[in-house]
């Protein structure tokens, strides 16, 4: 991801500070994602608020792509994270996707996913990999949010067209 990241910050780093949105969102697994015998990654539309996209013009000018791709792949990496994430909601992402993921290793118990979790089932969920079909949050996202209005549209709209070669099923493949 450097060098497409690097590409994307030379041409929207003018916007840096002109707009307060979303970083990018780089899809990652958990932290047993590469030993996992079967890979399933889930994938969502979008983040709910995710890093900024002036933190990461910031780290690009100061050299420090790494400690972006870095601090994308931090949260959650551990299942402790991911549990105490998710709410339980039926429609929620992690609800489901948690759900789903024990279903995929055959286990179809009933019950609510927790931080108190058997241990078994913290190392399954340790093999999850996730990402996003956007990259940069969605306009229907930052509606909902009630921050569409506060910010400029038309560099909004510039920097989610670059985003667009983030948004590749290819990368979450390989």
């Amino acid at each position: 991801y450097k060098k497409l990241i690097i590409d994307f910050c030379n041409e929207t780093k003018h916007y840096k500070n002109k707009i307060d949105i979303p970083g990018l969102f780089l899809p990652h697994g958990l932290s047993n994602y590469k030993n996992a015998n079967k890979k399933y990654f889930y994938v969502g539309r979008d983040t709910n608020c995710w890093g900024s996209f002036n933190e990461l013009i910031t780290d690009f000018e100061n050299n420090h792509i790494e400690k972006y791709i870095k601090e994308n792949n931090n949260w959650p990496y551990h299942v402790d994270d991911f549990l105490k994430y998710t709410n339980n909601s039926a429609g929620g992402f992690w609800t489901i996707a948690g759900k789903l993921h024990l279903k995929l290793h055959g286990i179809n118990e009933s019950f609510r996913i927790n931080p108190d979790i058997e241990e078994k089932h913290k190392k399954i969920f340790s093999e999850m990999g996730y990402g996003n079909l956007n990259s940069i949050e969605t306009k229907q996202s930052l509606e909902r949010r009630e921050e569409w209005n506060d910010i400029n549209q038309t560099i909004y709209w510039d920097i989610k067209s670059k985003s667009k070669r983030f948004d590749k099923l290819k990368f979450i493949l390989e």
